[in-house]
């Protein structure tokens, strides 16, 4: 049985049963606060990471496209709805489809681009085209060139987004 009093040997140095434990309290202490101190960086690529992964919109809801051109197609957005300009032979509801899988692309970061299938034109009002790259990896894969950035694309797969 050990009594109250006491003394433990440990590298030399005689302390008391209660004098060790709080040396361990407080070393355990230290090296939390250490590590904390140390590694601040990699809870926030952790929340980077977190945000990287969380679906977003292509286009917000106030942007008014008014023009896909894929290779030798263009689809214009007439008073009438979506319409391929001729020559071409896509029926407008299937203009209109190609347009709202556009409209609708929700996207997130990635770093794998895989083959490049196309590039495609969007135009919007009162603004400058804006030219995006589509590549056929796991996943179809966006990339825009404004931000120097690739996107997988979540909503929809490369038939609809090239009207095929």
């Amino acid at each position: 049985m050990v009594k109250i009093d006491e003394k433990r040997r440990f590298f030399g140095i005689t302390l008391s049963q209660r004098a060790w434990n709080n040396i361990l309290v407080y070393a355990i202490l230290l090296l939390m606060v250490v590590f904390y101190v140390i590694a601040p960086g990699n809870v926030q690529k952790v929340s980077q990471q977190a945000e990287q992964l969380e679906p977003m919109q292509l286009m917000p809801s106030d942007v008014r496209l008014q023009q896909i051109r894929i290779a030798d197609r263009v689809y214009l957005n007439s008073p009438q709805g979506w319409v391929c300009q001729a020559p071409c032979s896509v029926s407008q509801q299937a203009a209109q489809n190609l347009a709202q899988h556009w409209l609708n692309l929700s996207i997130t970061k990635t770093e794998k681009v895989g083959a490049r299938i196309t590039d495609v034109e969007l135009r919007f009002a009162e603004q400058a085209p804006v030219k995006v790259t589509l590549f056929q990896a796991e996943h179809p894969v966006i990339w825009l060139p404004r931000q120097q950035q690739a996107y997988t694309i979540l909503s929809a797969d490369i038939s609809q987004l090239l009207g095929q």
